[in-house]
């Protein structure tokens, strides 16, 4: 996968540009569900967290969403938008194989 910035666009490049923008929304969406709201409280209940727990588990996504203020920074910075974003959606997608082998080996 190439990461380097472009000026112009052909017509094919922006035709695979909105297919794969559509993948990957199907992907965000999927993983937004099933990784929130009640798949997530039933989670964390068959792990027996607090109520507190669950509380400050739930109130993250929207407190996370204060990084969005310094990654304009980076953005600027770096002036390569495809490799922050796939940086950064990786190592999300990899912490969860972590919480899903833990909650594996716990019960």
């Amino acid at each position: 996968m190439r990461f380097t910035v472009k000026d112009t666009l052909t017509e094919e490049e922006i035709q695979s540009g909105l297919r794969a923008v559509i993948k990957d929304g199907m992907a965000s969406t999927s993983m937004a569900t099933l990784t929130g709201g009640a798949f997530l409280v039933t989670f964390v209940l068959k792990l027996w967290a607090s109520n507190l727990m669950i509380g400050l588990l739930v109130a993250l996504p929207p407190v996370a969403q204060l990084i969005q203020i310094p990654s304009n920074y980076l953005v600027e910075k770096i002036r390569n938008r495809r490799a922050i974003s796939v940086s950064a959606s990786s190592g999300t997608r990899v912490l969860w194989l972590f919480i899903f082998r833990f909650q594996s080996s716990s019960g």
